[in-house]
């Protein structure tokens, strides 16, 4: 029997199998060009399921919630990227993974057990947290770890790892995060980078030989569900508001101008116009979405933002902010006069306190004349927390009407995290340096005074060094003041790298005054004859009753809600301190003759 065959089916298959050469030459392409980073990541994870909490208009359920009731919610594709994508990194042999996780977290993580990991009875410490350790031997190449939990267990997990052919180099590769640096696992050695004074006590014999991957705190909001959902007291809308202004250039030059709307407004534009005449420009504003997925009533909203420039040194203008063409909010600000004298006025620890905001118009009824207001860090309790913020623009209300500064606290980051929403309200010159956030640690001039704010929190102490020394070097002006978080000089700590790189630079270029917060009570200290003086303040209430006694080198007083207002003339500083009564606690001078 003769076979036939049909030559168009023949070109047919011919043209299929070009096409699935084309395909998996393709799919070839895209898998050797694949990003090192998971796919789908813990924040696609979560976020996609906040948003659609948001949209049930459920979240009360999960105030309360177990992780046994958690799981089932999430697809098989979003609990295997919960249970490898937390963790990521390569190893060039077989090791035996540690996960040592705090015994006082309620729920183990789910993808411990699921994943192979077994308990040992091996316990580390250190000097507040015992851990429990749970291994599995994994095989070289890549290795991915889960979520420390849906709760918000603050001492998150941490990993060891120990080479099962200890005399072959342990090769390690980070993929996720992309910062992570084995250190052998002795006594001494930190495991959370945002707390390198807490160091391991106890190391079982099991984990000799071992390495340690440090961490940081701030990684257990990662996958934060369980009692995790707040609401904003408030919520943005089409209307502008939380207006803030500030100066990213000269003051005497410029304005920069701030404000809050609802996502769904497309543009916003400012007006501005000098005081004494009817000429009216023009800026476009420029914008950036701000998040917060817990935040179940206003997830995220938009921040626009103008920088007015070429102004007139010490001349009033009115400004109108456009929202949609239509006209929302108006406004005045004056730039710097070049000489005569100014006031300011600076807060200590804040914490988002309503109670401060409220006292507000008493201090501004005395003082009227502020040019600007400095904040030396702590403005609120949780700096990641975009309720907290709303609380405190809504407090600082009668004040926002003058240029606003800050250096950055502790609890304005947390826990190693960056401080993404202080960057995103607080604007300020981009002159620091390049080796830390430009917008934690700059300077800026006003009439015969250099304002330098420093970053002693999220970055380190040694880099701005540098920087510092040629700020000072550079400076002309007749008084010098520095602002920075952590008080130097008290009996509460000691802050040796402060203490070694910076104050020798305040006491050789003739720093005047260094101000701080961070210990919730007041304190003038001034250590040497020449050297600048040391103030500390509070702007909340005090933490406790300590009975602090006078000393004949400076001040200890243990109130809380209290103003400094500080007066500079051509040659003379004063600095008044007052409660919320208006009764002065403290007031000094400081005269410089040219």
């Amino acid at each position: 029997m003769k076979c036939s065959f049909n030559t168009n089916l023949l070109h047919a298959f011919k043209r299929l199998g070009i096409l699935v050469l084309i395909a998996l030459f393709f799919w070839l392409f895209l898998f050797s060009c694949k990003s090192n980073k998971p796919q789908n990541s813990i924040k696609q994870v979560i976020d996609n399921f906040t948003y659609a909490i948001k949209e049930k208009g459920n979240w009360q359920q999960f105030q309360n919630v177990k992780q046994a009731e958690l799981i089932p919610l999430f697809s098989v594709q979003d609990l295997k990227v919960l249970s490898t994508a937390y963790w990521q990194f390569d190893v060039n042999q077989d090791v035996d993974v540690f996960v040592c996780r705090d015994t006082a977290q309620n729920e183990v993580p789910f993808w411990l057990i699921e994943e192979g990991f077994i308990r040992t009875n091996a316990i580390v410490e250190n000097d507040l947290v015992r851990y429990e350790v749970w291994q599995k031997r994994f095989a070289k190449g890549r290795i991915g770890l889960g979520i420390n939990g849906f709760d918000r267990h603050r001492f998150t997990y941490f990993v060891a790892l120990k080479p099962v052919d200890s005399d072959q180099f342990l090769d390690f590769k980070p993929i996720f995060p992309e910062q992570q640096n084995l250190y052998s696992m002795t006594k001494g050695q930190y495991i959370y980078t945002d707390w390198d004074e807490l160091t391991l006590t106890k190391i079982p014999s099991l984990l000799e030989g071992a390495y340690v991957i440090p961490t940081f705190r701030g990684r257990s909001r990662e996958a934060h569900l369980i009692d995790g959902f707040r609401e904003t007291l408030y919520p943005s809308s089409e209307q502008a508001d939380q207006v803030l202004l500030s100066w990213v250039d000269s003051p005497l030059s410029s304005q920069y101008i701030s404000w809050r709307t609802h996502p769904s407004v497309e543009s916003a534009n400012i007006k501005y116009w000098e005081i004494s005449t009817r000429d009216t420009m023009s800026l476009q504003a420029g914008y950036e979405y701000i998040e917060d997925p817990l935040l179940i009533n206003d997830l995220e909203n938009k921040r626009f933002s103008a920088n007015i420039s070429d102004l007139k040194s010490g001349t009033r203008y009115g400004y109108r902010i456009m929202v949609d063409g239509r006209d929302d909010f108006q406004g005045e600000f004056k730039t710097a006069h070049p000489e005569g004298g100014f006031e300011f006025a600076w807060f200590g620890d804040i914490h988002n306190d309503p109670d401060w905001g409220a006292k507000l118009p008493v201090w501004g009824s005395k003082y009227p004349d502020v040019k600007f207001h400095l904040f030396v860090g702590d403005l609120v309790n949780t700096g990641l927390y975009r309720d907290q913020w709303d609380v405190l623009w809504n407090a600082a209300g009668p004040i926002l009407d003058r240029p606003v500064f800050s250096a950055p606290g502790n609890h304005d980051s947390q826990e190693g995290l960056p401080a993404t929403l202080f960057y995103n309200y607080l604007k300020s010159p981009k002159n620091g340096t390049k080796l830390v956030e430009q917008t934690t640690s700059y300077s800026f001039v006003y009439q015969n005074t250099l304002f330098v704010v420093l970053d002693a929190v999220g970055t380190g102490v040694e880099l701005q060094k540098k920087w510092l020394q040629e700020t000072l070097v550079q400076s002309k002006e007749q008084f010098k003041i520095v602002a920075f978080h952590f008080a130097p000089y008290t009996t509460e700590g000691e802050y040796l790298d402060i203490q070694q790189h910076w104050i020798p630079l305040f006491e050789q270029y003739g720093v005047d005054l260094v101000v701080n917060g961070h210990f919730h009570f007041y304190q003038r200290f001034k250590p040497k004859v020449k050297g600048p003086r040391y103030v500390m303040s509070i702007g909340t209430s005090v933490k406790n009753d300590k009975i602090i006694s006078d000393s004949t080198r400076g001040k200890w007083v243990n109130r809380g809600y209290l103003y400094q207002h500080v007066k500079i003339d051509p040659e003379r500083l004063i600095m008044t301190s007052l409660d919320e009564h208006l009764s002065i606690i403290d007031q000094f001078e400081i005269i410089k003759k040219n």
